[in-house]
């Protein structure tokens, strides 16, 4: 994990014409232009967070449950509708913006 972590890697899964699933690792900004390029190509969501991550949220105590963070990468990996919301353009929602009136 230590390597992975450090050199940003991110799992990735190529699809063949026979359904078939490879799967890799490979840097995260090349993983991201892959996936927007090929419908073929999909991020792996990953499941598990750098131990960094949860030391600072203090959420290693096996009681405790740990803080969801939904990111958009998780959605266009799972949505069967990937390909179209990939051409959108997003801005991230701020406690600013939620609060206009």
């Amino acid at each position: 994990m230590f390597i992975v972590d450090t050199l940003s890697l991110k799992p990735f899964a190529i699809l063949n014409n026979h359904g078939n699933e490879e799967n890799a690792l490979a840097h995260d900004t090349i993983v991201n232009n892959l996936v927007t390029k090929h419908d073929s190509i999909k991020s792996v969501p990953t499941m598990k967070r750098p131990y960094e991550d949860d030391s600072a949220t203090n959420s290693l105590c096996i009681n405790c449950s740990s803080q969801a963070h939904a990111e958009l990468s998780n959605l266009f990996d799972t949505s069967p509708y990937s390909s179209l919301l990939k051409q959108r353009e997003y801005t991230p929602l701020t406690d600013d913006i939620c609060t206009q009136k």
